[in-house]
């Protein structure tokens, strides 16, 4: 299980999506989204005196993700200013349930769901040399384009496979359509499951 997110203050006067918010943070701590893009009403000195580094993705200005505000999984910024985003953005998740199609005992559910399984990646990604949460897709590809699989760390494939699996988690519950294109497996051939699969050394 998902260890507990630290005690929600006033509680009784958070709302249901902010409840399930604070109870998640998939969107603030890098896992979803490698960055978040911003408005320009997003203040620069703000941007800059909570600490924010701020660069030009394509041509709209954005800040990388994971957020440093992002702690315990809760923003430490959520009941003061945040970038416009950051109040904003809702996951397909917190939309099914604002619409009452699934409960907040049941969306809370599939939040701890996909944690213990990020939780799970992560550990193994953690365990190769060289490879990161960050750079395992690229780490991937450049295996296989140079056609020397025995070269790749011992269970790499296996690693891989689980976490392609989350991302397949994270586009069925988490990502709504219009932010698929940000799932850093997207550009993955459409056989990488079965390649992987076929491979001897996954059991």
């Amino acid at each position: 299980m998902a260890a507990d997110a630290a005690p929600i203050s006033n509680a009784t006067e958070l709302s249901k999506s902010s409840i399930l918010c604070l109870s998640c943070g998939l969107c603030c701590d890098g896992t979803l989204f490698a960055h978040a893009n911003l408005i320009p009403e997003d203040d620069d000195a703000r941007l800059q005196a909570n600490g924010f580094v701020v660069f030009m993705n394509k041509d709209k200005r954005a800040f990388r993700l994971g957020c440093h505000h992002h702690q315990e999984r809760r923003c430490t910024l959520y009941q003061s200013w945040r970038p416009d985003v950051c109040g904003s953005f809702k996951c397909k998740l917190l939309q099914r349930m604002e619409r009452d199609e699934i409960s907040l005992e049941q969306a809370r559910a599939t939040v701890d769901e996909a944690l213990d399984h990020s939780a799970q990646v992560r550990a193994q990604l953690d365990a190769l040399p060289g490879v990161t949460y960050q750079n395992v897709i690229s780490a991937y590809a450049k295996g296989k384009k140079a056609e020397q699989p025995d070269t790749l760390p011992e269970g790499f494939n296996q690693a891989v496979l689980n976490y392609l699996a989350l991302q397949i988690r994270f586009d069925r519950f988490f990502r709504p359509p219009r932010a698929a294109a940000e799932n850093p497996a997207k550009d993955l051939p459409t056989n990488a499951y079965d390649n992987l699969k076929s491979d001897g050394r996954i059991k």
